[in-house]
This record gives C-alpha cells, structure tokens and sequence, in this order.
C-alpha cells in the first residue's frame, strides 16, 4: 500500500505509475494514476490559456536566465499558476518537494559550508 501526496487516500502499489526500476527494487511515483491524470488534464487547459512555453530570451522567472526554454510552472496541489521556470529551476524545485520547507533544507544544508567557499 501507498499513500497518494496529493488526495492522501491509501491505495494499491499498482495504482502508481513506475518511475524507475532496478535489480531488487520498482520505485513508483507519488501520485496515483487518477490524480495525474487530473493534473495533465488541468495542465494542459493551462497551456492553452497561457501557451506551453515563451519565446527564448524571456527571463526565467525563478533565476532570470534568458538562453534557455521556459515551461509552465504552477502548484500541482492547488493548481496554481506560477510563472515559467527554465529547466534547472523547474527540476530542483522539484526535486526539493515543490516546497519551501524542502528549500530551506538546501539552504541550511549549504549554509554548513558557507566558509568552504573562498
């Protein structure tokens, strides 16, 4: 069994789609198969209101990079719109649980090595 992150019912390890997998173990994603499918219904009416993308040399609303693509960010909880992030920004956000509390993590983690930085 495993808990949906975003409608938090407990549910079947099959009703989680696959994200990897190796030797001894599948690592499956953390929302369930109904929920995603919300998200990409709801993500592409967004895309259709706000476009998919910006032209290249828009700023990055999160680190104000201008050479790279820019997609659609917005809060897979609420539903949110954000603004548009660029690949880095939209994967490490991410990746550090589309939270604060998970930036501020990183943030104290790298503030331990504050001084290493000379």
């Amino acid at each position: 069994m495993k808990k949906c992150i975003r409608c938090n019912l407990e549910k079947e390890e099959d009703c989680f789609e696959i994200s990897s997998t190796t030797k001894t173990k599948t690592y499956r994603k953390r929302v369930c198969y109904s929920c995603r499918k919300e998200i990409r219904k709801f993500e592409k009416e967004l895309q259709k209101i706000h476009g998919k993308t910006r032209p290249l040399g828009t700023p990055c609303d999160c680190c104000g990079r201008t050479d790279a693509p820019l997609s659609l960010d917005h809060c897979h909880i609420t539903g949110k719109l954000r603004g548009y992030l660029c690949q880095t920004c939209n994967v490490s956000i991410g990746g550090l649980g589309d939270t604060l509390t998970g930036v501020r993590m990183a943030e104290s983690y790298l503030l331990k090595f504050e001084n290493d930085i000379t």
